[in-house]
């Protein structure tokens, strides 16, 4: 099967992972061009967050392992998981399905983000290797939780 465009990002294709592998449930959205009845987790959010904090925890102790042991090299795979799994939270945290195409513009558009995301991400993908692309990612993951946090007080206290 064709890989949709909005999964066709270079840095997603490396050690022998693909976008369809990382973002499963973006390839069957887009793959059906948005039709369908399958699970469109971006839309339940909330039951979300548990499962990718899950996700991220476990790759983060991973990763400290791995950088504490200077094996960068063999990090970069967990690095790309770990990116994926922040991208899921980003998009979805803003009910959007991950798209990679020009995803500097995608990220421009999102309402519910941390400062400079889209410099941030780039350069966690351009450095993979780097301990402070695992640090960047981290604290990534720490400021997309609060700013999301945030937000669900802001609508509640508005909706009040």
């Amino acid at each position: 099967m064709m890989m949709p465009k909005e999964l066709n990002h270079p840095s997603f294709y490396n050690n022998g992972h693909s976008p369809q592998f990382l973002f499963p449930e973006e390839f069957q959205f887009y793959s059906n061009h948005g039709k369908g009845e399958k699970e469109r987790p971006w839309l339940n959010f909330d039951q979300e967050l548990t499962r990718l904090k899950d996700e991220w925890k476990e790759l983060e102790s991973q990763l400290r392992n791995l950088f504490q042991e200077r094996k960068g090299r063999e990090a970069v795979r967990y690095v790309f998981q770990g990116c994926a799994c922040f991208l899921k939270f980003l998009f979805w945290s803003n009910e959007k399905p991950v798209n990679l195409h020009l995803l500097a513009e995608e990220i421009q558009q999102l309402e519910i983000k941390p400062m400079n995301v889209s410099e941030r991400i780039q350069f966690i993908l351009n450095n993979p290797k780097l301990h402070h692309s695992f640090l960047q990612l981290q604290q990534l993951f720490i400021e997309q939780e609060k700013v999301y946090a945030k937000h669900k007080i802001i609508r509640k206290r508005a909706s009040e």
